[in-house]
């Protein structure tokens, strides 16, 4: 997936990753240093949960959650970085 920004280039890919039964995720890889990405905090390895209070729990989702980040003026990450939940907030200008 590309920069819904063009905050950087490279892209990212992702992998379906079940933490549980309650807690879909994608897992988060192939994340460059310097692109769009990694600026907002993401590392490889980390798990996804929600962009702006959407749950990610299927492919679908992904591919909505990332279609509104092109209009959004906030993103927010649920994600969980070796174990840890971490929420991200960033406006964008």
């Amino acid at each position: 997936m590309e920069s819904p920004h063009g905050l950087g280039a490279g892209s990212i890919n992702v992998t379906a990753k079940r933490i549980d039964a309650n807690r879909p995720g994608f897992k988060l890889f192939s994340i460059r240093e310097e692109s769009f990405y990694s600026r907002l905090g993401l590392r490889n390895g980390a798990v996804i949960q929600r962009i702006n209070g959407l749950d990610l729990n299927g492919p679908d989702k992904v591919l909505e959650a990332f279609t509104k980040l092109r209009d959004a003026r906030r993103i927010e990450l649920q994600i969980e970085r070796g174990g840890v939940p971490v929420r991200k907030v960033f406006d964008v200008q």
